[in-house]
């Protein structure tokens, strides 16, 4: 009976300490929940935290930035504008010459013509752009064909002298002739340089070589 007794008092202590062990472990493993959700709590928050403070340094790098480069800006917007309003009043002056004007490159592409010389060349906008798509129809005072070379424009690219009051006529596809008084200028990026692009401005004189004509006619008629 002694002995009954004993294996069950050791039974039941096995058994209480099983148990303690147990609500030991349950305690532990209690604890270490709390401190991880307290750990990703934490993390959670310096996460946020890092996210709002980088977000606020960009806002105020992005705003620093805008800040200083505001006068730049401005100044910039102010000059473009003020190049836009340069560029209509130029526009609008080009457009309402009765000279026609044609800006010519090294090349010999003709980069901007007005409507006038549009007109007094008898070319259309969607004409080739080129010297030598017009060269053919131009004169020597004579009346003989002008080489390119010998064009005013041309003269003066390759010499870069600008000339004046070059007559020159141009043939019509009409088949009528046109004369035309041309005043060249050389563009230059600097003192000395050779010209990189050439102005030509000329006027319809024909009406004043017929009265020329005319007048020199009645002079030779009145000396008979």
């Amino acid at each position: 009976m002694k002995l009954v007794a004993a294996d069950s008092a050791t039974a039941n202590a096995q058994e209480t300490l099983t148990m303690a062990q147990r609500r030991y472990l349950l305690a532990i493993d209690g604890i270490v929940g709390d401190m991880e959700s307290e750990a990703a709590r934490r993390l959670d928050m310096l996460v946020l935290t890092e996210t709002v403070c980088v977000l606020l340094l960009l806002t105020a790098l992005g705003l620093g930035v805008r800040l200083a480069l505001q006068p730049t800006q401005d100044r910039l917007l102010a000059t473009v504008e003020e190049l836009a309003e340069s560029e209509s009043r130029t526009r609008a002056v080009l457009d309402s010459m009765q000279e026609g004007m044609i800006l010519v490159d090294r090349t010999g592409r003709i980069q901007r013509w007005n409507p006038s010389a549009l007109h007094i060349l008898d070319v259309r906008v969607d004409d080739e752009p080129n010297l030598s798509s017009i060269s053919h129809r131009l004169l020597y005072e004579n009346g003989q064909p002008r080489a390119e070379s010998q064009l005013p424009s041309r003269i003066t690219l390759e010499s870069g002298r600008p000339l004046s009051n070059e007559v020159m006529g141009v043939r019509r596809e009409s088949g009528e002739i046109r004369w035309l008084s041309v005043n060249t200028h050389p563009l230059r990026r600097t003192a000395g340089a050779q010209p990189y692009a050439v102005v030509s401005i000329f006027r319809d004189i024909t009406l004043d070589r017929r009265a020329e004509e005319e007048r020199v006619q009645q002079a030779q008629a009145l000396e008979m």
